[in-house]
């Protein structure tokens, strides 16, 4: 199924631990940071395509994991913010299996509040 955001996809993903693959089709310039929550299992394949931030939105993740599992590959996330591009916490867990993250904001890339990244 085609969405018309990528939080839309990610909203769609259930709460069940059913592991759901976003794949990106194009680069992404975001205005709102995307959230993955308890029980969600995202599986995001970015072929070879980037997620950037808008450079006047600097106070805000990338992704803000709230207790889900977030894994992925083949692509680029890159932010000057003053969160962590990826903020981890409330349990979630990050794995990364190819790809590059950037950071050139205050905060680190991953933003990890406790919680598990490999």
């Amino acid at each position: 199924m085609r969405y018309d955001t990528i939080q839309q996809a990610v909203g769609a993903v259930p709460t069940d631990g059913t592991p759901t693959t976003v794949v990106l089709l194009k680069n992404i310039v975001l205005t709102e940071r995307i959230e993955v929550n308890t029980g969600q299992n995202v599986i995001f394949d970015f072929q070879n395509f980037a997620i950037t931030n808008r450079s006047d939105v600097t106070n805000m993740p990338i992704i803000e994991n709230k207790g889900g599992t977030v894994s992925m590959s083949n692509g680029r996330i890159e932010a000057n913010i003053t969160q962590g591009v990826i903020n981890n916490k409330l349990g979630g867990s990050f794995t990364m299996s190819g790809g590059t993250i950037i950071a050139t904001g205050t905060r680190q890339a991953l933003y990890n509040e406790g919680n598990s990244y490999t």
